[in-house]
């Protein structure tokens, strides 16, 4: 059976709930597998500019000509800060800070 696309688009429309076709039955009235059904689905839509276009959820009236779309960024993980383990006693008489391991359970005096 020879069609065009806009019976087929039509039969499509006519045989889906809630935006999902069902393949089998429009192959079915068109003598066609499930699978070519959906090939020439596919092919239609790249013929007409359309595959892989992003469909808006339901209740977005779109992006406005001129808007810049956004896309949301994931959150990256908080960045771990290094301790030191060592600690600022002081100053030696030429200048050069000295530094000195805390050690647990000694007493500082």
């Amino acid at each position: 059976m020879s069609s065009s696309n806009e019976q087929f688009l039509f039969c499509a429309i006519e045989h889906s709930t809630n935006g999902v076709v069902d393949w089998h039955k429009v192959a079915e009235i068109f003598g066609i597998k499930d699978s070519a059904a959906r090939m020439r689905y596919t092919r239609m839509k790249k013929k007409f500019g359309t595959y892989g276009a992003p469909t808006p959820p339901p209740g977005d009236e779109g992006v406005e000509e001129g808007e810049e779309v956004k896309t949301p960024k994931k959150a990256s993980p908080a960045k771990k800060r290094k301790t030191n383990k060592k600690r600022k006693v002081g100053e030696e008489e030429d200048g050069a800070e000295v530094e000195e391991e805390e050690v647990k359970g000694e007493a500082e005096g």
